[in-house]
């Protein structure tokens, strides 16, 4: 039995949700509001936080899709999802 691998084109792929992950230095402190109008030269829609734990959150729209920008003490996470 000889298994054949099907070549997919790259207009056959749909993802749904992509994420980059990065890290930060132990020394790090990221401002709130920098990243996201860093990266997509607006405010959020959207922006929640938890001061006591260095954490915040920024949401918006961005090109027709949904993309957020999660921030943590050591990490930080871009995640681009569909609006489906």
């Amino acid at each position: 039995m000889t298994d054949k691998l099907t070549k997919t084109s790259i207009d056959d792929w749909k993802p749904q949700l992509l994420r980059f992950t990065g890290f930060l230095a132990p020394t790090a402190t990221p401002q709130t509001g920098e990243w996201w109008k860093h990266a997509v030269g607006t405010e959020p829609e959207s922006r929640g936080s938890k001061p006591a734990r260095g954490e915040f959150t920024d949401s918006g729209t961005y090109q027709n899709n949904m993309l957020t920008v999660s921030v943590q003490p050591g990490r930080f996470d871009w995640f681009l999802s569909t609006r489906s």
